[in-house]
């Protein structure tokens, strides 16, 4: 997946469907420190 592919999708998850960044980042692939720290 592409980079700017899934940090849109991991807000779309997070903000629109209301899931913890957490299991946004687990369906996406993705590690939770790297989820998680955009969030910061």
């Amino acid at each position: 997946m592409e980079y700017r592919t899934w940090i849109t999708e991991a807000l779309r998850l997070h903000f629109e469907e209301h899931l913890p960044r957490v299991v946004a980042g687990r369906r996406l692939g993705v590690p939770k420190s790297t989820v998680c720290g955009m969030f910061v």
